[in-house]
C-alpha cells in the first residue's frame, strides 16, 4: 500500500520538522502539505513534447513565488498560510506553458 507509507513518511516529514512537503502529479497538478494546510493546484492540460525539466522547472518556480513574498528563509515557510500556498502552487503548476522546441531561435 503505497498510499498508506505516503502518508505516514509525510506525518513523520512534518513532525520531524520538515516544513513544506510538495507531491507533483503531472496533468492532475501538485499537492503542497504544511503542519497547518493542505493545498492542492490544478495542473495545465498541454500536449506534452519532452518532460525532460519538468520537475526543476516547477520546484524553480514554487521557491520564486515562495522568495516572491518573502517567506524563503526556513522560518518564513510557517508563514506560508492557505491562500500564500495556493498562490505560490498555482504559479508553480502553471510551469507547463513552458516554450516548446522551435519556439526559441537556439532550439529551431
Amino acid at each position: 500500500m503505497l498510499v498508506v507509507k505516503l502518508t505516514v513518511v509525510l506525518k513523520q516529514g512534518l513532525a520531524a520538522g520538515v516544513r513544506l512537503v510538495v507531491i507533483t502529479r503531472g496533468a492532475d497538478g501538485a499537492t503542497a502539505f504544511t503542519k497547518r494546510h493542505r493545498v492542492t493546484a490544478a495542473g495545465e492540460r498541454i500536449q506534452v513534447v519532452d518532460t525532460v525539466g519538468a520537475g526543476n522547472a516547477f520546484r524553480a518556480d514554487l521557491l520564486c513565488a515562495i522568495d516572491e513574498l518573502g517567506l524563503a528563509l526556513r522560518a518564513g515557510l510557517e508563514g506560508l498560510d492557505e491562500a500564500a500556498l495556493r498562490r505560490c502552487l498555482s504559479f508553480a503548476s502553471r510551469v507547463a506553458d513552458l516554450p516548446r522546441r522551435g519556439e526559441l531561435p537556439a532550439l529551431a
